[in-house]
């Protein structure tokens, strides 16, 4: 420790002594002098890891103490090697400055390689350092080569190749070659290509012989794409279901179908298919979906969006399924259901396909199953004389018999409460089972009631008992031991037959319907009575709905009755067309048996209409026409502005927005296409950003013509123009819209919907256009359907909806395009000006009538005007459209009108 000190104090007096003293020795010599580290090599080019073509440029510099005063005759360098290969060399180092610059010609190398540098200085000092360098990832010599689509055109960069004196472009599929006096810099954009067809680029940096050989990158495929290519639209709307489409590709393998809440997102993966046609059926109601497309194999570019509501109106019509035995009970567990059968068996079915139930297991009992209710991964089934049985049930496929219970009575229904079974036994009264120990259920109770006991519920430890000839018996059980004496409500007319509680109200069935407030249970009171015709046998709650089976009345023997106020109970369906035996509801779903041969299945949600509310609501002027996109309805009203309102809460609406035509322009049309509006008026055609609907902007200058529909499919808009026939628009760039084609009209294009590649297109008194336009450039028309006065047109499924004026709604069979069938009619009251499908349901603006509600589940049954729901409105209905369980009405002299459809 002390020995250095020393030297180190010696060391500094002598640089004391170099540096205040006249130097001895000549600067040349000087600089001889040992220095006391290695130089430095810094090198700035190849970076670590970097891309190599067919030339590398080495450039860096070398920092050491001995380039200062170097003599004028010094010379320094810098060696390298590529080790592996015959490539080495040195470069020459520039002084004082220590910087050196050098291309070599690695043509012949593949792969990573290791470029290792060596410096000296004069005093011998040597140091190293090395760089990776790689071949591009995309294959080729040229690093940094992308190529971007974008509308009609791609943008192709890449990084300077060293030497290279000209590039050219190559693209392989037509043949076509950009060359450098073209080219700017290190990049191109190449315009007037087609969306959605497959261009192949390849760039080549030219070289001279000398420096090495041209660098040539890979071939990479793009597809120019605007965001209207694959944008989807709703090819329909279905009960509890939203269908879109988009254009297909054959050079695109799948395409990605995105979903959100929101326009903002977050988008997720809904599905990845090859087809261009998607159902989602995991959706709820009254709630907007967004939908975006992305090609698999091309995913530079997402479509605009497209968006829906799904429909609330299905097929109450549901197909029987035949079964060979008669359905006395059923009750549900995950996705099976337990049918009690009159087969002495409880049958097993697998319900994950409502629509095809299928067969799990059968298991034999001693007597015929009447009543059963699953409870933990147990069964209970009331057998008759043969007592309660229980089943083990935690293996679906293979139920297996417990035990059963001997009863006082015949066991007819029961009902589990708090791990017991009370089991109403015809004669036998109420009996209470202990079941919380299934393999030995122990008997409690048993209280005789005066009549026959048919239908047992418990609430609030009080059992409810449909007591045939004596009413409603109510049962205090809180001690199970020893329960209460019975409490009756007599029948309203003649016997009770069943009984469900809902809150603290007993819904009591016999020919009429009673509503028994039991907040006291000791002291009912009735407070209401609803007659109903033939014998109301079986009865079940969902929500503020009472579904009611009238087994005796062949006219209506199913009853939905709107119990919100249990005072003033209202039926609001009765129908011949459902006819079940009794009736469970699981899952939204009620099962029932029919007759002694099937099973119907039918969606609870598909049977609540109500006779709706209209809410007018002020849209500037008179509403002529209705759209709706997400949560905001758009209204053309007859100043030829277009009104906007949010209507997120329907019954209440919210912000108003404008977009006004402006004194030199009338808008007479308009579509939502994701986040623009095209809109068609005596300025022509304009298209606006809507994405902020405050401030929306024009993106145009106006083009096009005069339109009085119009329907967007890929980058082209389609406009009905009355008189001036069909004129097609390429709208990919909004700035630049161009018309590609058009046909002409026999009176006047009105009204447009669109199914596989081709237009369904009103023409007034000559009927329905059907135009072929796989290719838009070209369109032809295959075939006019005459109807009398075709106003407007809906497709759903292989048919067409037409709102044919005095004729009502023209129902088409368009399912061969070109040889469609003759209309069949569905009258109206009045004219049918305007019509929209949602579900099994069509809804026509009836310009006399109001909204005429037509059920399209059997498409070519004639109706007559009176088979038909009716919505009055305050003035003439225009237009409809229907979202979820909403109809907005354009209603003429009184703007909107917003019905409310359904619970």
């Amino acid at each position: 420790m002390k020995t250095k000190s020393i030297f180190s104090i010696i060391f500094v007096l002598c640089l004391i002594v170099f540096t205040s003293c006249p130097s001895p020795l000549e600067p040349e010599k000087l600089a001889l002098l040992k220095d006391l580290e290695a130089p430095r090599i810094v090198i700035t080019s190849p970076a670590d890891y970097s891309e190599y073509a067919t030339v590398i440029e080495l450039e860096g510099y070398i920092e050491d103490t001995s380039l200062v005063n170097l003599p004028a005759d010094a010379e320094l360098s810098v060696s390298y090697r590529i080790p592996g290969t015959s490539i080495s060399g040195t470069v020459d180092v520039s002084l004082p400055e220590g910087a050196f610059f050098g291309l070599i010609n690695v043509s012949d190398l593949s792969g990573e390689k290791v470029i290792e540098f060596t410096a000296a200085d004069i005093n011998g000092n040597t140091a190293s350092m090395s760089v990776n360098i790689v071949k591009p990832a995309g294959g080729g010599d040229i690093s940094g080569f992308t190529v971007t689509p974008a509308n009609k055109q791609v943008t192709i960069s890449w990084d300077p190749v060293p030497g290279a004196e000209s590039y050219e472009i190559f693209e392989s599929s037509y043949g076509e070659t950009i060359t450098s006096d073209m080219i700017t810099g290190t990049s191109y954009t190449w315009s007037g290509l087609e969306n959605g067809e497959i261009y192949n680029f390849q760039l080549t940096a030219h070289l001279p012989e000398e420096i090495g050989d041209d660098a040539v990158s890979e071939f990479v495929t793009k597809m120019p794409l605007s965001k209207r290519t694959f944008a989807p639209w709703v090819k329909e709307v279905g009960y509890k279901s939203i269908t879109i489409e988009w254009l297909d590709n054959e050079i695109v393998d799948r395409y990605i179908v995105e979903r959100s809440l929101s326009p903002e997102g977050p988008w997720e993966i809904a599905r990845i298919l090859s087809d261009n046609i998607y159902t989602d059926t995991k959706v709820l109601l009254d709630t907007p979906y967004y939908y975006r497309i992305t090609p698999n194999n091309y995913k530079d570019i997402s479509s605009y969006f497209f968006n829906a509501v799904p429909g609330s109106f299905g097929n109450h019509q549901s197909e029987l399924i035949y079964t060979n035995y008669a359905v006395n009970s059923i009750d549900f567990s995950g996705d099976y259901a337990y049918v009690a059968a009159n087969t002495d068996e409880v049958i097993v079915l697998d319900i994950t396909n409502r629509d095809n139930p299928v067969e799990a297991a059968r298991l034999p009992l001693t007597s015929t199953p009447l009543d059963i209710r699953i409870f933990d991964s147990y069964a209970a089934v009331a057998c008759g004389e043969s007592g309660l049985a229980i089943l083990n049930i935690e293996n679906p496929l293979y139920p297996a018999l417990l035990n059963y219970t001997p009863t006082y009575g015949s066991a007819c229904v029961l009902s589990i409460s708090n791990q017991h079974a009370f089991l109403a036994e015809n004669s036998g009264g109420l009996t209470i089972i202990d079941i919380s120990t299934p393999e030995t259920p122990m008997l409690k109770s048993n209280t005789d009631t005066s009549g026959h006991a048919d239908v047992v519920a418990v609430y609030d430890n009080h059992a409810y008992i449909a007591d045939h000839e004596s009413g409603l018996a109510i049962i205090n059980v809180s001690d199970l031991l020893s329960p209460g004496t019975p409490v009756y409500v007599p029948p309203y007319l003649t016997y009770t037959y069943d009984v469900c509680i809902v809150d603290n109200y007993a819904y009591v069935c016999e020919v009429a319907l009673s509503v028994i407030d039991i907040a006291t249970p000791s002291a009912p009171n009735t407070i209401s009575n609803i007659n109903m015709s033939g014998c109301a046998s079986r009865i079940r709650q969902y929500g503020n709905r009472v579904f009611v089976m009238n087994a005796n009345d062949s006219d209506n023997p199913f009853n939905i009755l709107d119990t919100a106020d249990p005072a003033n109970p209202a039926i609001i369906y009765s129908g011949e067309d459902i006819s079940l035996w009794n009736l469970n509801i699981y899952d939204g779903f009620i099962y029932g048996g029919y007759g002694g041969y099937g099973i119907r299945i039918l969606d609870v949600a598909d049977l609540n209409y109500s006779k709706g509310i209209c809410v007018e609501e002020s849209a500037g002027g008179q509403a002529e026409r209705v759209e709706i996109s997400g949560n905001h309805v758009f209204i053309l009203n007859n100043y030829g502005n277009i009104e906007i309102i949010d209507i997120t809460a329907p019954s209440t609406p919210g912000t108003h927005y404008e977009i006004d035509a402006g004194a030199s322009n009338d808008f007479f049309s308009f579509k939502i296409s994701g986040e623009q509006l095209i809109t068609s008026g005596l300025a022509g055609l304009l298209i606006y950003d809507i994405s902020d609907l405050s401030e929306p902007k024009i993106l145009n200058a106006a083009g096009g013509c005069i339109a009085a529909d119009i329907f967007v499919r890929g980058d082209y808009a389609f406009l009905a123009a009355g008189g001036s026939g069909l004129a097609i628009t390429d709208i990919s760039d909004p700035v630049n819209i161009e018309i590609v084609s058009s046909i002409s009209s026999t009176v006047g294009f009105y009204d447009i919907a669109y199914r596989d590649e081709y237009l369904f297109i009103t023409d007034g008194t000559a009927g329905l256009a059907i135009i072929d336009i796989t290719d838009p450039t070209e369109p032809i028309e295959v075939v006019h359907v005459d109807t009398l006065s075709a106003n407007a047109v809906e497709i759903s499924g292989s048919y067409a909806y037409v709102a044919d004026g005095a004729n009502g709604l023209a129902v088409i069979d368009i399912s061969e395009p070109e040889n469609p069938e003759p209309p069949v009619y569905k009258d109206t009251s009045g004219d049918a000006v305007d019509v929209t499908i949602s579900g099994s349901y069509a809804f026509v603006a009836d310009s006399d009538s109001g909204i005429a509600v037509i059920d399209i589940s059997d498409p070519e049954a004639t109706a007559a005007a009176s088979d038909h729901i009716y919505f009055s409105t305050n003035d003439e209905a225009l237009g409809i459209a229907v979202s979820g369980s909403y109809a907005y009405i354009a209603d003429d002299a009184h703007d909107l009108g917003i019905i409310y459809l359904r619970e």
